[in-house]
């Protein structure tokens, strides 16, 4: 009995220190098991909380709008395509051929000039980039300017589409409604897609700053909303509540 004794003490010893080693593989394989989780559980979330389903539904109805009544701003930004795109930067603010002179901020003036350089042929000929007393044009400058606002407008998407990437998981949900009800507004599409102007553009950049400053990117902040006022001088009346900031 003394003999066998150590025998099945060390028989014992060896069974348990090969159950421990078992376990201890185990649990190493768990957190990598619970990140492959968590990686394809972030993929979900990204897709169910995703706005571009939105921009492609509504892209339809823009489409359908191209055709439909515009205001007198139709013939204003179109005025400003041609003053940006045929006299030098020093006349721009001085041309008043017609009367709706450039009136808005310098890097509005820009954003005019750079959608000039994509004008087609067939929209110059039909006087898009005509400067006149009054605007003469069919179709062509029509669709190619209802265009320039859908595609401009792409921007308010991806900026509220980061918005909602970086809240918090736990707060996602209320982030998609309030992204959701700003993309699907009645105003930008009567105000933008009928009337005409750009303020889906020009509120993204505005918006941008927001998200910056919830973010805690302060620099940016600042940086985006001075362009905003650059580009629309009525965001101005927000500095207050930046300045407090």
């Amino acid at each position: 009995m003394s003999i066998g004794e150590p025998t099945m003490k060390g028989d014992r010893l060896r069974q348990n220190m090969a159950v421990t080693k078992k376990a201890k593989l185990k649990k190493s394989d768990e957190p990598t098991k619970t990140s492959k989780v968590t990686a394809s559980e972030k993929g979900e979330e990204s897709k169910r909380y995703s706005l571009w389903n939105f921009w492609i539904s509504t892209l339809f109805l823009k489409l359908l709008l191209i055709p439909d009544y515009f205001s007198t701003d139709f013939d204003v930004h179109r005025n400003w395509l041609a003053i940006t795109n045929k006299l030098p930067m020093s006349e721009w603010y001085y041309e008043h051929t017609s009367q709706w002179t450039l009136d808005y901020p310098p890097f509005f003036a820009y954003f005019e000039w750079f959608l000039s350089q994509f004008v087609p042929k067939v929209v110059r000929d039909d006087g898009c980039l005509d400067i006149v007393k009054v605007g003469k044009f069919g179709l062509p400058t029509i669709v190619f300017q209802r265009l320039t606002v859908i595609i401009s407008e792409i921007l308010l998407f991806a900026v509220l589409q980061i918005y909602i990437n970086t809240t918090k998981l736990s707060e996602r949900s209320q982030s998609f409604v309030v992204a959701s009800s700003i993309v699907l507004s009645p105003g930008f599409l009567m105000i933008d897609h009928i009337h005409f102007q750009y303020n889906g553009f020009l509120f993204a950049i505005l918006i941008g700053s927001i998200v910056a400053a919830k973010n805690k990117k302060y620099l940016w902040c600042a940086v985006l909303y001075t362009t905003s006022i650059c580009f629309k001088h009525i965001f101005l009346y927000l500095a207050p509540c930046y300045f407090v900031f």
